[in-house]
C-alpha cells in the first residue's frame, strides 16, 4: 500500500509542475478585438515588445496588471482593471486581452472556444485551397465557435472587416503572410509537458494495476498459509487424540493384568 501511495503522491507533483509549465500566458486572456480600456491613469507600463505573446508574459509578470492592449500597430500597453464590454471602446485598431477570472476558467476548460486559439495579429495563411468554410458572423467569439464545430478546421482568420475564413492547416509563424488587416488564431496544441504528463499518468496507472495483482497474490498466499496453519493445527489434534487413546488402552490393560 506505501508503493501506492508513493506513485500517486509522485504523480501529484507531476501534475503540479505540469500547471506550473503551463503558467500564465496568452491563453489565460479573453481577446476582445476592436476595443479599448480608455484611461491614462489605468497604464501600468507600456514595454517595448515585438509579438501579443510577449505583452501577454509581460502583463503575467507585472502583478498590477490585469489585463492589456496590444494594438495592431504593435503597441504593448498593460492596464491595471478590466473594463466591462460596457466601459471597453470601439477602436479599429484595439487588441484588448482580459484576464480569464477563476470563475470564468472552467467555461474556457469546458469545450472549444476562443480561449483554444493563439490570437496572431496582423497575419494571414494564404491559400483558397486551405479554406474550409467562410460562415457570416459577426465576432471573433463566433468564427472561433464556427471553428470548433468544423472538424476541418484547424485555424481561422478574423479580419478587422469581421470577416471569418476557417483554414484546415495551421500556418507556422514563417509562412503567414504580413497584413494590416488579418488577424489569424491557430488552434493551441497540447504542450509537451502535457503529453509528457498523460504518459506519466498512464504509466501510473500500470503500476497501480501490477500492485493490486501482487496485493491480491499476497491475500490469496496470506489464505493459503492461514488453511496450512489450520490444517497442522488439526493434525497436532487428531495426533494429541491418539496419544490420549493410546494411553487409555495402556492403562485398561494394566487393570486387566491386575
Amino acid at each position: 500500500m506505501d508503493l501506492r501511495w508513493a506513485c500517486l503522491t509522485l504523480f501529484l507533483v507531476l501534475l503540479a509542475n505540469t500547471a506550473r509549465g503551463q503558467g500564465c500566458g496568452l491563453s489565460a486572456f479573453r481577446h476582445v478585438p476592436e476595443t479599448h480600456c480608455r484611461g491614462d491613469e489605468l497604464v501600468v507600463d507600456e514595454p517595448k515588445v515585438g509579438s501579443v505573446d510577449a505583452c501577454a508574459k509581460a502583463c503575467c509578470g507585472n502583478p498590477a496588471c490585469k489585463s492589456f492592449q496590444y494594438s495592431t500597430y504593435g503597441d504593448c500597453y498593460l492596464i491595471s482593471k478590466i473594463c466591462t464590454d460596457e466601459e471597453k471602446e470601439t477602436v479599429s485598431i484595439g487588441n484588448m486581452y482580459d484576464r480569464i477570472q477563476g470563475e470564468a476558467k472552467p467555461q474556457a476548460s469546458a469545450g472549444c472556444g476562443l480561449s483554444a486559439f493563439r490570437h496572431v495579429p496582423q497575419t494571414h495563411c494564404e491559400g483558397y485551397e486551405n479554406l474550409v468554410d467562410q460562415p457570416q458572423v459577426g465576432s471573433a467569439d463566433a468564427c472561433a465557435k464556427a471553428c470548433c464545430d468544423n472538424p476541418a478546421c484547424k485555424s481561422f482568420q478574423f479580419s478587422i472587416h469581421k470577416t471569418c475564413l476557417l483554414i484546415n492547416k495551421i500556418c507556422p509563424d514563417e509562412e503567414k503572410m504580413s497584413t494590416p488587416i488579418g488577424n489569424m488564431y491557430d488552434r493551441i496544441q497540447a504542450s509537451k509537458r502535457m503529453v509528457e504528463a498523460r504518459e506519466t499518468l498512464q504509466d501510473l496507472r500500470d503500476v497501480l494495476l501490477d500492485l493490486e495483482e501482487v496485493a491480491e497474490i499476497e491475500q490469496e498466499t496470506r489464505e493459503l498459509e492461514d488453511m496450512g496453519e489450520d490444517v497442522d493445527m488439526a493434525e497436532d489434534a487428531e495426533k494429541e487424540v491418539r496419544e490420549l487413546e493410546e494411553i487409555e488402552e495402556n492403562a485398561g490393560m494394566a487393570e486387566d493384568d491386575e
